[in-house]
Formats: structure tokens, C-alpha cells, sequence
């Protein structure tokens, strides 16, 4: 069973190093970044996400921003994908702030903040220097304009129609400031089977707390062998 790594907003994937590096012969994967040009929103996206996927049966992990991404996708290859593991993520909008955050220079922000604000806010003081090094390195590959246009999509996501009619896990931080609690109970309110793993750790809990994650996805695995 192959994994499907979606990412978070800033569209790289190599957020997930530290995830990949605890799992790495132990599952086949494959991290699908974002275009970083062209059409930004999430239908565009999704497509060619599911254009790239084969017929065979896939796992997606979706980290934050692709959580809607993954449900989409779900949609567009029904067959496919058997699992979704939604990690700090939302299929409507994350936080009433979030309109607010897209008249920031989110990119500046992010780059500038000092380390020790952003490890609490963001990684519950549980990141080490490399995940700041993976940051620095994933704000690189993006730019403003397109951050602030994934931005605006998280803000006016409507509240789906559908549900999720697979079964999926939530991995749900201890400590998270970026998407509300009622945004968590709308992802779990559209899911007919899910199953919800607290986890310590901050929003970017893939970084945050890698053990856990690689520890919950493994035990998903498990279950198609």
C-alpha cells in the first residue's frame, strides 16, 4: 500500500522530512508537491494531483492546508484511495482569522519571527534547529503572492455538501493555534468512520512530534496488510 504525502501550504513537501526519515523502508511513499505557479485553487490542484495517481489502492496523508486537497482528490478517484490521515488539517475554514492572515506578509513574517515565537506558537517548543533549517528551505521554494492566494482559499472554503464515506484518522495536536476547534469538529462532523489521535505537540505536529505521526500512519498501514 503506497502513501500519498500531501502537503502543507507552503506547497514543498519537505516539511516532512523528519516523518519520512522514521518510516523509510518500512512503507512505500510519495510526496507530491504543489505547483507553485499557474491556477491555485484547490480544484485546479486537485486534479492534477489525481491526474499523477495510478489505479492502484492509496493512503493519503494530508498535512494542514491539503486537507480539502485530500478530500477532492477522495472525490475525483473514488476507487483509489482507501484512507485519508488528516494531520492538523480542515476541509472549511481553519480560523476566523484567517481572511485577516491573507493582508500579511506571511513569508517575511515567517522568515523574520524569532525562533523561539515561532517554536511556541507553531511547534509547542518541541522543534529542533533542523525543522527551522526545512522551514527556512521550504519558504524558499514559494512566494508571497501564492501564499497569499492559498490564503484566500482556506478563508472562503464552504462547508461541504458530501461526506467522507472512507475511513480516515485525525491527528489532532495538543497545542494548536491555527485551526479552531470548531473547524477540527466540522472535518470530523463529515466523516462517517473516523478515528482521532491526540498527539503533543503545535500545528506543524508532523515536525513537531514525527514519532507520533510515523507511529499513527504505520498502524493504519498495518490494517491493508
Amino acid at each position: 500500500m503506497r502513501v500519498i504525502f500531501l502537503p502543507g501550504m507552503d506547497g514543498s513537501g519537505l516539511m516532512y522530512e523528519p516523518l519520512l526519515n522514521l518510516i523509510e523502508g518500512k512503507c512505500s511513499y510519495q510526496v507530491i508537491a504543489l505547483e507553485q505557479s499557474g491556477n491555485q485553487n484547490y480544484a485546479a490542484q486537485a486534479q492534477l494531483i489525481a491526474d499523477a495517481l495510478g489505479n492502484e489502492k492509496l493512503i493519503l496523508f494530508a498535512e494542514s492546508y491539503s486537507g480539502y486537497l485530500a478530500k477532492l482528490v477522495k472525490n475525483i478517484n473514488p476507487n483509489n484511495i482507501v484512507h485519508i490521515i488528516f494531520a492538523a488539517s480542515f476541509i472549511t475554514r481553519p480560523h476566523p482569522l484567517a481572511s485577516i492572515a491573507a493582508a500579511m506578509p506571511l513569508n517575511q513574517i515567517l522568515r523574520l519571527a524569532p525562533q523561539k515565537v515561532l517554536n511556541h506558537m507553531c511547534f509547542a517548543n518541541r522543534a529542533s534547529a533542523n525543522v527551522f533549517k526545512l522551514l527556512a528551505r521550504s519558504l524558499q521554494t514559494t512566494n508571497e503572492t501564492v501564499l497569499k492566494e492559498r490564503i484566500r482559499n482556506m478563508a472562503n472554503l464552504p462547508v461541504p455538501e458530501d461526506n467522507i464515506d472512507i475511513p480516515c484518522t485525525y491527528i489532532q495536536p495538543s497545542r494548536d493555534f491555527l485551526v479552531s476547534k470548531r473547524a477540527v469538529a466540522k472535518l470530523t462532523a463529515h466523516c462517517s468512520n473516523i478515528e482521532i489521535i491526540n498527539l503533543a505537540g503545535g500545528h506543524f505536529i508532523v515536525q513537531s512530534n514525527p514519532v507520533g505521526c510515523a507511529e499513527a500512519l504505520l498502524t493504519v498501514l498495518e490494517r491493508f496488510k
